[in-house]
């Protein structure tokens, strides 16, 4: 059975984009996160994700948040939309050595949650948080979205189109 499940928001700047401009990685992901905060307005709820989460907690499964992105960024998203209740625990990037691709943000989040990296399952979006989420040791689903479509995703142990496709039942198959 599925034991934590960990949902990951954007991931930030990956380090080769540093080289292309003559500012810091740093600087780069802090301007970026600010241009994602001031668009947080524009931010929806993917359909499904309430009636997921519901299932999700009917069947005891933990449900967190691991994202690259800095705590003031998330902290107002997760104001904006009214999402703190929704997870057990949150993760940033601050919070780990290296970001995604490297595993240590998810292996983190299991750790907060007192579970076991095989027995976490990872919703993602994006290249890097697969590769980071099986590195993990943890099962990947990824939930397409239109920046991510034209994305290879075939390591991933299961590909959606959205929160409807997903039940507790899906994800105790993958285990």
């Amino acid at each position: 059975d599925v034991k934590a499940l960990i949902v990951i928001a954007k991931e930030a700047i990956k380090e080769k984009y540093a080289e292309l401009c003559d500012v810091s990685l740093i600087q780069l992901v802090h301007e970026t996160q600010g241009e994602y905060h001031d668009r947080i307005r524009d931010v929806v709820i993917r359909p499904g994700f309430f009636e997921f989460h519901q299932a999700l907690i009917d069947e005891g499964v933990i449900t967190a948040l691991a994202t690259s992105n800095d705590w003031w960024l998330v902290e107002d998203e997760l104001d904006d939309l009214d999402l703190h209740r929704y997870f057990e625990t949150i993760t940033t990037g601050e919070e780990v050595y290296e970001r995604k691709p490297a595993p240590d943000i998810f292996i983190l989040t299991a750790r907060k949650i007192h579970a076991e990296p095989e027995d976490c399952i990872v919703i993602e979006d994006s290249p890097a948080g697969v590769i980071a989420g099986k590195e993990a040791g943890m099962k990947v689903v990824v939930i397409r979205n239109s920046h991510n479509d034209k994305d290879d995703f075939s390591n991933a142990d299961l590909v959606v189109e959205g929160f409807y496709d997903l039940n507790p039942e899906v994800l105790d198959s993958l285990c």
